[in-house]
């Protein structure tokens, strides 16, 4: 203002001067908060909008899970099985390594449901199908084929390994799984991939391997023998 005073004598257009410069300072001040407010709108929507995104991919992810889920045990339900399956199948088939298929039907689950209630019922299968996800390897697929029955899938596996792996399942739920001081018991068949068969005959074979162990006493392994050759 004294350097402005300075140069202008006149004292009115001292006075027009200074109101010019007052009023530009504050226009520049009211353009600046605008600015800021208009950042920090366009700021908020940005982050709102973000996390509405967030929100709306972590709800896709979880109707994709319980698409693929059983509702009751958690495991995997048939048709993502079967997805799955497919893709091992084509897997094993391409590098030539083994792969083998269990189905396992829980023992008299009937007589749980007709002494105990199918509420007791569900907890013996969500008990079994803990315990049973637990004794497996993350590369394994187990699923709820249906009712009592389970399926599992477990690639590279066979010989003794596979064999063992079986035993360990059976006395897992046998040892760790009872109903009134009475233990719940598992019976399994399973069936080794051969790279010449289809997947129905393949489970046709495991399937046969589960009545073997039923009717020959229950709460045993029975490994399907080879397919015959065509």
């Amino acid at each position: 203002a004294g350097v402005l005073g300075w140069m202008v004598s006149d004292p009115a257009q001292l006075a027009t001067s200074r109101m010019n410069a007052v009023t530009a300072t504050a226009l520049a001040m009211l353009i600046s908060v605008l600015s800021w407010r208009h950042f920090l709108r366009t700021e908020l929507l940005q982050r709102a909008l973000a996390e509405s995104n967030r929100q709306l991919q972590a709800q896709r992810a979880e109707l994709e899970r319980l698409a693929n889920k059983d509702a009751l045990t958690g495991l995997l339900n048939r048709r993502e099985f079967e997805r799955q399956a497919a893709l091992e199948l084509a897997r094993a088939r391409r590098l030539g390594s083994p792969l083998a298929l269990f189905i396992l039907d829980l023992d008299h689950f009937k007589a749980v449901n007709d002494t105990h209630g199918h509420a007791v019922g569900d907890q013996v299968l969500v008990g079994a199908a803990t315990r049973m996800s637990r004794s497996i390897r993350q590369t394994d697929r187990l699923a709820r084929w249906g009712g009592e029955e389970f399926v599992l899938l477990l690639p590279g596996a066979g010989g003794e390994g596979l064999r063992r792996l079986l035993e360990e399942l059976r006395t897992t739920v046998e040892t760790r799984l009872q109903i009134d001081g009475r233990p719940v018991t598992v019976s399994i068949g399973a069936a080794m991939l051969e790279t010449d068969t289809e997947a129905g005959p393949w489970l046709a074979r495991a399937d046969a391997a589960l009545y073997r162990a039923k009717h020959g006493g229950r709460n045993q392994v029975r490994v399907a023998p080879p397919a015959s050759p065509a």
